[in-house]
């Protein structure tokens, strides 16, 4: 690993006068000082053949556990020329095509740049807005590199280019620069050695863990015991009434639009239905719409709810019904979006930049939104008798969903009543996070970065990059990361039904828990139906459990029988390996401790000596068992079959005098550990 093959120098530094900048090229310094286990370097950079007075002091210093070396440097100004940024690494780290080179990169869940592949190009992400994690990585030649850094400031920039030069191998380049946008900085180079993205991701855990991010699923039951409900638990997210407003970009005529999708009283009727008729013992219901005037208006004045649908004494009934299935109760709020229609508009809450302008949001159902200062988030969310305190008295939530919270980049407040940083951005937002988690233990939000890992337990929406992608696209850095500190979903809008074979398949890998997709009111009294497709698996029933449930329901359930004691074995466990095990890498496997996973995409695979049909998948574990198969354990099935089996004593299934299997679809007949049974719905086995 080395710097810059195309410019000798050890980065730059980037400067600024008012409206005029400049950059100096460290290509010599003017002092430097070796101590025991650290050089000392000291630059003075000049502007037109003149002293800036500006002083950067760099330190190279070599740090253990893991070994590696950091990076780092404090300025100093005495005129009116000030420090824009550093690039401690410029063009650096490079690889090529010819030494098998790759970049990995946290952009969402993470991705890969080989440079073997793309166009002379100039990729830009920055720390938590783009990035997920602070941090990249590389292989070159089957060596790992690892690059960390703590700035929320930083911006990282992969280069590619075809160059013709004596000291670059091959044709095409990738290289990594790290711009710092603050007075002082560092990043760390941990050398690796051999392994690829997985060993890279388990290196960065370590560090992880020094930053305080990586907050594990045991630390975080010490304040809110009620994480172990959530794990396994279906996230069932109704949107019970949507008002879409003349001004909003999705009203395309320019009028008012209503939908009533649910009132209080069918939501919970749901939940019953859920509880009592697909025995779902484990899920989460968390209602969007639910607010005054309906989703996504007047935030963040909810308060009284919407009364469309029955209002607080139904909402209230409602609350207390889904509870009393042994369900977790959740609504969905909002305090980034503030609307010109709430009666506590003030510009005072919201967010300015330098001239003193406020800063737009989205345009959302409820027309144009405009950001709120994290500061002042903080403070609307906590006003007592209009938002989370009085939530908490009127209805009682167990598990509560603060949209885009992780979702929007991390901004500036210009506002001198509230003025914000980046870096003061992020703790405000985790001051609103923990707030939330306070009154209802559990909490949500859209997307995900590693800062909130720490205050969330779960991520909706992150886990759409691996679903809307194709099966080889995406690097799992951020599960093999945090796997075992948040759950990571799929975001509201893309839900789990009939026809979602691959989204199944991807949830199942990673052993992650969907939303599912249900329809309006009472769903399941329209007995409709449609003929399935060739390749569907999830909607079927034939010879199962759910024969006598409407498609909808059968997805449910079979997704339920596999995801959640899924979910439940592998919830408090690392993702120790993730690998693709065929070429076109159609056939993946994960592994969480003792827990192994094998899903194939797009077409039918052979797994040793079991055989899978496209999106079909094989689970073992010692405790768990679970498939989509055509052949398993030496039984051959006409048409694939599903089936889960799970001790109940604890004890491992080759040992358990008490095993559940769940039969979903095909064959009856399974085999475990030598012994034959033939289950038609669902039956408790011996098996030793």
């Amino acid at each position: 690993w080395n710097s810059n093959p195309m410019n000798p120098g050890f980065g730059r530094i980037l400067l600024h006068n008012g409206a005029r900048s400049a950059a100096w090229n460290m290509d010599h310094f003017e002092e430097i000082t070796q101590k025991r286990n650290s050089l000392n370097l000291v630059c003075k950079p000049l502007v037109d053949g003149k002293a800036a007075d500006i002083t950067v002091n760099i330190a190279v210093e070599a740090v253990e556990n893991p070994d590696g070396i950091e990076l780092s440097y404090e300025s100093r100004s005495t005129g009116t020329w000030q420090i824009a940024g550093v690039c401690l690494l410029d063009n650096a780290l490079p690889i090529t095509e010819e030494d098998t080179g790759v970049f990995y990169v946290p952009h969402r869940l993470g991705i890969e740049l080989p440079a073997s592949k793309g166009l002379p190009s100039r990729q830009e992400w920055t720390t938590y807005n783009s990035l997920s994690m602070a941090m990249c990585g590389g292989v070159r030649n089957g060596s790992a590199l690892l690059v960390n850094w703590n700035e929320v400031d930083t911006k990282l920039t992969v280069n590619t280019s075809w160059p013709d030069h004596p000291l670059v191998p091959g044709s095409r380049m990738r290289a990594i620069s790290l711009e710092m946008s603050s007075p002082d900085g560092s990043c760390t180079i941990y050398p690796l050695g051999r392994g690829g993205y997985t060993r890279i991701a388990q290196a960065y855990r370590q560090i992880a863990a020094s930053k305080g991010w990586l907050r594990r699923w045991s630390d975080k039951r010490r304040d809110y015991p009620a994480v172990d409900q959530f794990f396994g638990a279906m996230n069932f997210k109704p949107f019970v009434f949507s008002r879409v407003l003349p001004g909003s970009r999705y009203s395309r005529d320019g009028k008012e639009h209503s939908h009533i999708s649910f009132t209080f009283d069918e939501v919970a009727q749901c939940a019953e239905h859920w509880r009592r008729d697909l025995e779902i013992d484990r899920a989460c219901v968390v209602l969007a719409g639910w607010i005054n005037c309906g989703y996504d208006v007047r935030h963040p004045d909810v308060l009284p709810s919407a009364s469309e649908c029955g209002g607080d004494k139904m909402l209230a009934d409602a609350a207390a019904r889904i509870k009393a299935c042994g369900y977790l109760f959740g609504l969905h709020d909002n305090y980034q979006d503030m609307y010109q229609d709430a009666p506590s508009w003030n510009l005072k809450w919201i967010n300015k930049n330098l001239r003193g302008e406020p800063k737009k949001g989205g345009n959302w159902n409820g027309g144009q939104a405009w950001q709120v200062c994290a500061i002042q988030q903080v403070k609307l969310a906590e006003r007592k008798e209009t938002n989370l305190p009085r939530i908490k008295e009127l209805f009682g939530p167990t598990i509560y969903f603060i949209d885009t919270v992780f979702a929007w980049g991390l901004v500036t407040c210009e506002d001198p009543a509230h003025p914000m940083t980046r870096a003061d951005d992020l703790r405000w937002k985790t001051q609103l996070c923990l707030s939330a988690k306070r009154h209802f233990g559990l909490f949500g939000s859209e997307e995900g970065r590693e800062w909130a890992v720490p205050c969330a337990d779960y991520l909706e929406g992150l886990f759409n990059h691996r679903t809307d992608s194709p099966p080889g696209e995406v690097i799992p850095l951020f599960p093999l990361v945090y796997s075992d500190c948040v759950q990571i979903m799929t975001h509201q809008g893309e839900r789990v039904g009939p026809g979602d074979e691959k989204k199944v398949a991807d949830l199942v890998l990673f052993a992650e828990m969907p939303l599912p997709r249900f329809g309006n009111h009472l769903y399941w009294t329209n007995r409709s139906s449609r003929v399935l497709g060739p390749a569907e698996l999830w909607a079927r029933a034939d010879g199962g459990w759910g024969e006598n449930l409407c498609q909808t329901d059968r997805v449910i359930k079979n997704t339920f029988e596999v995801l959640s004691p899924l979910n439940m074995v592998t919830a408090e466990l690392p993702l120790d390996d993730h690998e693709f095990i065929s070429q076109d890498r159609l056939v993946q496997h994960t592994r969480f401790g003792s827990v192994n996973i094998h899903v194939a995409y797009e077409k039918p695979a052979k797994i040793r000596d079991n055989a899978v049909p496209a999106y079909g998948f094989i689970v073992d574990s010692p405790r768990f068992i679970a498939f989509c198969a055509t052949r398993f354990n030496g039984i051959d099935y006409p048409t694939p079959a599903l089936f889960t089996a799970r001790s109940l004593d604890g004890k491992p299934i080759a040992e358990s005098g008490k095993v559940r299997i769940y039969h979903g679809f095909g064959d009856k007949r399974i085999k475990l550990f030598g012994k034959e049974f033939d289950v038609a719905r669902e039956s408790i086995v011996q098996v030793r």
